[in-house]
C-alpha cells in the first residue's frame, strides 16, 4: 500500500540539504507536525523526540540526508523516529 505524502516530506533529501537555512524551516515545521502526529497516534503520552531542540533534530536529518541524498525527506524523518524509539528505555 502506498501512502500519499503531502508537503516537504515528499521531496528528496538532496533538496533539504541544498536549501538555505530559512527554507529548511519548512522542512522542520513538517517534521514537527509528523512528530506531533506520531505522539498523538501512539497514545503513550510520551514525546518521541524527548523534548530535543529543533537544531538537534535538524542536524540529525541533515546527517541522514547527506548520507542518503536520493531518499525522501519523509524516510529521513521515519529513520529519526526509529532512532528515538530504539533509544527509549
Amino acid at each position: 500500500m502506498s501512502t500519499t505524502v503531502r508537503g516537504p516530506g515528499g521531496a528528496a533529501c538532496s533538496l533539504f540539504t541544498a536549501s538555505p537555512p530559512l527554507d529548511k524551516n519548512l522542512f522542520v515545521a513538517w517534521t514537527q507536525g509528523y512528530l506531533s502526529a506520531f505522539n498523538q497516534l501512539s497514545r503513550t503520552g510520551k514525546d518521541i523526540a524527548k523534548g530535543l531542540p529543533n537544531d538537534q533534530i535538524t542536524q540529525g536529518l541533515d546527517n541522514y540526508c547527506r548520507s542518503y541524498p536520493q531518499d525522501s525527506f519523509q524516510n529521513a524523518v521515519v529513520k529519526l523516529v526509529e532512532m528515538f524509539q530504539n533509544s527509549q528505555p
